[in-house]
């Protein structure tokens, strides 16, 4: 039974709750509505982290022939975040959908209008100034082969390794500026491409933080990655329907204390050197993915390895990706790892203080929410304090 239309306000912010939240009430199936309006009027702040979400609920609506109307901002300098941050151009590589058409004939107004927000020689922030510098947006590469791939990899990990953004990153950053291409990039981009299905990859990275007393505050990096792969729980399922989904042994045990929200777990506390069995739930197998030696790849050889780019010359260990990420971004920078697939959400930060093995883990189930299509890993490393 189809219901006329669905309208996705969003006054004030464009955040990620908010965003879920909206969107949570669009039923799917035989009650979706025939249109789908996202309005965008009354937003002053986007997140850009919100902005690749909302971006991959477009890309999914628009590949499934959804009816979808997109009302910019009112804010000339939201609609300059939008036109910084390629949000026009990222949908349209994506979809093959020129942006004019999502959008409503009455903003068409707004298209040829001159930017004057994120400009080189305005910028009054650190995120401004790399805004300016077009280092940021969302930038969507195809991944058709294996070439590609290792190319895509190459060419974001190179962006990160420009002696001007390495200045940025070791004065900002706790650890080693280096360290964000060599493990952060490397893995985020290695994960998405190899997921099953995926087609194409999106980078989102930003500076955001929050606002208090006229002072930014709690300044982080932010780089998160979707593709529109199979869903890890998905991918994992059926490597253990084949055989196995145990690649390799930990060489050192990491333990995961588990605040569950809307499932049931078998214990509060989960070491990396557990091996699910088919009787574990959706949400386990999603908490397992992040444990050494864990992997499609056990049971998959056609996944051809990437070598990380530069003098480094490796490629990672079979099943070693996240485990090198979570400990990079938290032990290293003291950040937080997050990651959305399926109905889950999942994110990671550190545990108990001193013991470089003991990580704190949410991971909420969302039942009654459609399902998020691929897979979105958002890092998150902290701005050293007057940075």
């Amino acid at each position: 039974m189809e219901v006329g239309e669905s309208v996705c306000s969003f006054k004030g912010s464009l955040d990620v709750p908010r965003t879920e939240n909206a969107l949570m009430e669009v039923p799917e199936g035989p009650y979706s509505p025939r249109r789908v309006v996202v309005d965008l009027r009354e937003t002053g702040f986007i997140d850009p982290i919100a902005l690749l979400y909302l971006y991959s609920i477009l890309v999914r609506r628009i590949a499934l022939g959804h009816e979808t109307e997109l009302r910019l901002p009112g804010s000339k300098a939201a609609r300059d975040f939008l036109r910084a941050w390629k949000f026009p151009e990222a949908l349209t590589s994506a979809t093959g959908m020129k942006f004019r058409r999502l959008v409503s004939p009455a903003d068409h107004g707004y298209f040829g209008e001159e930017q004057t927000h994120y400009l080189e020689g305005k910028a009054a922030s650190l995120e401004e100034f790399l805004a300016a510098k077009r280092f940021f947006g969302l930038m969507t590469r195809p991944i058709e082969s294996s070439a590609r791939r290792g190319r895509l990899v190459e060419r974001e990990w190179s962006r990160w390794r420009t002696p001007l953004i390495l200045r940025v990153l070791d004065r900002h950053l706790r650890g080693d500026g280096r360290d964000v291409a060599r493990v952060v990039i490397y893995e985020l981009l290695t994960n998405a491409v190899q997921h099953p299905g995926a087609g194409s990859v999106t980078v989102g990275s930003s500076v955001y933080g929050s606002v208090s007393r006229g002072q930014r505050q709690d300044r982080a990096f932010a780089v998160s990655v979707w593709d529109d792969g199979v869903g890890i729980t998905d991918t994992l399922r059926k490597a253990m329907g084949a055989g196995s989904i145990r690649a390799g042994d930990p060489t050192t045990v990491d333990r995961f204390t588990l605040k569950p929200v809307g499932w049931e777990p078998r214990g509060s506390v989960y070491e990396s050197n557990w091996t699910p069995d088919e009787a574990a739930s959706d949400a386990e197998l999603l908490l397992a993915s992040l444990f050494q030696g864990i992997s499609q790849k056990a049971i998959r050889t056609d996944i051809e390895p990437i070598a990380m780019p530069g003098e480094e010359g490796r490629a990672t260990q079979t099943g070693d990706g996240l485990h090198a990420l979570y400990r990079t971004v938290v032990n290293d920078f003291g950040g937080s790892l997050a990651l959305r697939s399926g109905s889950f959400f999942m994110n990671v930060k550190a545990g108990r203080k001193g013991d470089p093995t003991s990580y704190s883990v949410k991971l909420c189930r969302y039942a009654d929410w459609p399902s998020f299509q691929g897979n979105m890993i958002t890092a998150r490393i902290p701005i050293a304090s007057g940075g």
